[in-house]
């Protein structure tokens, strides 16, 4: 399977604070992170696949080529004459969509995997990431933006303005073998920004909201009106079970596949978490990033400060390393509380407590409470069911649960040690 990346610099050098949905720095909080994200994004993919090739401009070519020297199969430079405002920035991924010419997935370079994609995805005629439901409030952007469209923008096409905005697709991960359809549908796209940036551009309106009208919901559209059946990377996907594909620390035991969408890249945890993972798996290519930074006089304290607590990170991810699954975790770990730390009660309420610390635990931090020796996390599940603590909760989303419960006491509050 042919993976695909991409990279216009133009949105992430050039967009402004003002531009909503914006892709300065690639939304992360500086630049020392995307680089960072992209830098492993690519290595993940690269671990896994032997045909990964990046399209991109001269100025993607000098950073990931020739400064940072990444493993890409293949560099396409081809973006330098898009003239597109920088405020859509999906140009330049369905531009790329338009270029390909076999089965190919196109991956957005804040997606980290740790095994190859489900064979449903790599043989499907069309492949997303997921079916995003339009629900009030949730996901206002779309129907406010296809308002605004409807009200004020008379040259877009009929089956964006007739829609009913029930659902489009996430396409952080998006292809396909069905060339045509593809390519149509990205022709379509491109077109349809072309014609509204007249209207967009000038206007008193959060002009980035329009990116997810011209390309995840346009495609949903399309596929819908031709019946085309599309397969998902996660499937029967709602808002209330995405955080197992949103957590990183996780989602390496679990789903195998993590994608840091949206306002997470403005999360301490999950920048940490990306640079941490980044200097652990590929060291030279961390020096790398902090040589290139070095040499433009780029430096980063909040990067630096973070950086502190790197060995400490390192230690409980090198003592991770060896378990590859969420059962290795639940079944083959041994977990306690460190010494310098207790579970305190207090009534209904639980606190942990060490000398310079008491936090007060909620929802399924109170569980701490059953790791005062080593146990596993199985073992916790299971006694938390059979003595029906939590009613007739199913042993599945305890399990779950608890699961989640240790590997953010290990990763994040550091509550947790492993025998």
């Amino acid at each position: 399977m042919k993976i695909v990346q991409s990279f216009w610099s133009k949105p992430m050098l050039k967009s402004g604070k003002e531009v909503y949905m914006n892709r300065l720095n690639g939304g992360w909080r500086n630049y020392r992170y995307a680089l960072s994200a992209m830098t492993y994004s690519c290595l993940t993919l690269r671990k896994h696949y032997d045909d990964v090739e990046l399209y991109t401009d001269d100025f993607g070519i000098n950073l990931f080529n020739d400064e940072l020297g990444l493993p890409y199969t293949r560099f396409h430079n081809v973006f330098n004459n898009l003239s597109v405002d920088e405020s859509f920035w999906a140009y330049g991924k369905l531009f790329a969509y338009s270029l390909q010419e076999q089965p190919f997935l196109h991956v957005d370079n804040d997606i980290f995997i740790w095994d190859k994609f489900p064979t449903r995805l790599e043989l499907a005629d069309v492949a997303g990431q997921n079916v995003e439901w339009v629900t009030p409030t949730a996901t206002d952007d779309y129907t406010n933006a296809l308002d605004y469209l409807r009200k004020n923008v008379p040259v877009c096409p009929k089956i964006i303005l007739d829609s009913e905005c029930r659902q489009a697709v996430n396409m952080g991960v998006f292809g396909g073998s069905d060339i045509e359809f593809i390519r149509r549908y990205a022709r379509l796209a491109m077109q349809s920004i072309r014609e509204a940036t007249p209207y967009l551009v000038s206007a008193d309106v959060k002009n980035g909201v329009f990116n997810i009208i011209f390309e995840q919901l346009l495609l949903s559209e399309m596929a819908r009106k031709e019946s085309r059946r599309m397969a998902y990377m996660i499937e029967d996907c709602d808002s209330s079970d995405f955080s197992q594909y949103i957590n990183i620390e996780t989602a390496q035991f679990d789903v195998k596949y993590s994608h840091c969408i949206g306002l997470l890249k403005q999360s301490d945890t999950i920048c940490e978490q990306v640079e941490y993972r980044l200097k652990c798996d590929y060291p030279e290519y961390h020096t790398k990033v902090l040589n290139y930074l070095e040499r433009q006089g780029l430096r980063y304290e909040e990067n630096e400060t973070s950086m502190k607590n790197f060995n400490e990170f390192s230690r409980i991810y090198a003592q991770m390393l060896p378990y590859k699954s969420k059962e290795d975790v639940m079944t083959k770990c041994e977990f306690r509380l460190k010494a310098e730390y207790k579970v305190e009660e207090d009534g209904d309420t639980y606190w942990i407590v060490c000398a310079d610390e008491r936090k007060k635990l909620k929802r399924w931090g109170t569980f701490l409470v059953f790791f005062q020796d080593y146990v596993t996390g199985e073992s916790v599940a299971d006694y938390i069911y059979n003595k029906g603590i939590l009613g007739d909760m199913e042993k599945a989303k305890i399990y779950e649960s608890i699961f989640f419960l240790i590997i953010q006491s290990m990763f994040r509050e550091k509550y947790l040690e492993l025998k």
